[in-house]
Parts: C-alpha cells; sequence; structure tokens
C-alpha cells in the first residue's frame, strides 16, 4: 500500500509541475500575442531643407549644357574672359564641380570616352600655342551666394 501511495504522490506531483509549466507558458505566450497585436502610433515630423541652385551665362538661365564659343583666335588676340554664374537660392549649401564632355579646337575633337578629365585639362593648357583656363572660384556655394565658373583664353603674341 505505501509503494501505491508513493507513486499516486509521485503522480500528483507530476501533474502538478506540468500544470505549473502549463500556466506560465499559456502566460507567457498571451502576453506575447497581445504585445504583438498592439498597435503603436508614432510620428516623425521633420524639414527638409531645399536645395535651389540657377544657373545663368549673361543673365539667361541654363537648363542643360554650359556652351562658350569663340569666333575668332589669333596670336595677338585680347584675353577673351567668360563666366556662368551659380546662385543658390536654396537653404543649405551646395557642392559644385565640371567635367568636360568634349572640346573641339580647330579641326580636332577630343571627348571624355578617350580622355581623362586631367588629360583634357592638359589639352586646354599646354597642347597649343593659346591656354583656355577653366577655374570655378569656389566648390561650395553657400546658401544666399553666387559662385562663378569662369573661362579665360590667351593667346600672346
Amino acid at each position: 500500500m505505501k509503494e501505491r501511495m508513493r507513486k499516486f504522490f509521485k503522480t500528483v506531483k507530476r501533474i502538478r509541475y506540468f500544470l505549473i509549466f502549463a500556466i506560465l507558458l499559456l502566460s507567457v505566450n498571451a502576453y506575447a500575442w497581445f504585445v504583438f497585436v498592439t498597435r503603436v502610433d508614432s510620428s516623425i515630423t521633420a524639414k527638409v531643407r531645399s536645395w535651389n541652385v540657377m544657373f545663368q551665362v549673361h543673365d539667361n538661365d541654363i537648363a542643360n549644357d554650359v556652351v562658350f564659343s569663340v569666333g575668332e583666335i589669333y596670336p595677338g588676340m585680347p584675353d577673351y574672359n567668360d563666366h556662368a554664374s551659380i546662385i543658390n537660392n536654396g537653404e543649405t549649401s551646395g557642392e559644385v564641380f565640371f567635367t568636360i564632355k568634349s572640346i573641339q579646337i580647330f579641326n580636332d575633337t577630343y571627348t571624355d570616352a578617350d580622355y581623362s578629365q586631367g588629360e583634357l585639362i592638359d589639352i586646354l593648357t599646354a597642347d597649343y600655342p593659346f591656354s583656355i583656363d577653366i577655374s570655378l572660384t569656389n566648390n561650395v556655394v553657400a546658401p544666399g551666394h553666387t559662385e562663378y565658373f569662369n573661362i579665360d583664353y590667351v593667346w600672346p603674341y
């Protein structure tokens, strides 16, 4: 009889542990379910700064490429200077750089497909008896400021 009672109490203990474990597991799962189902609302308000940069040559707005053309160049010609204005009407600074796509001097054409930017600049400054200098007054255009893209042709006599 004692043996039977011991087995009975042992079985009751196992059932008790199983029920405690089942209740604990059920409560954790219920909590996780309600946490998952609960909808959380949040809102973020941000101000996006505008970036409004205009390009102008001789007070005309430019939408695409800038083209500078000099009709005649000859030894002893007066120095030719021209510029494009870069006007920042936005609220944040902007970085500015230029890329030379093609150069046509006399009947020679040089493109960025065949030459690097450094080689194209070297062609303009060193390969001919005249010099063409391209520069920016500043690589960063601050809000409310104007910077200039300058081009100078010089052919001394």
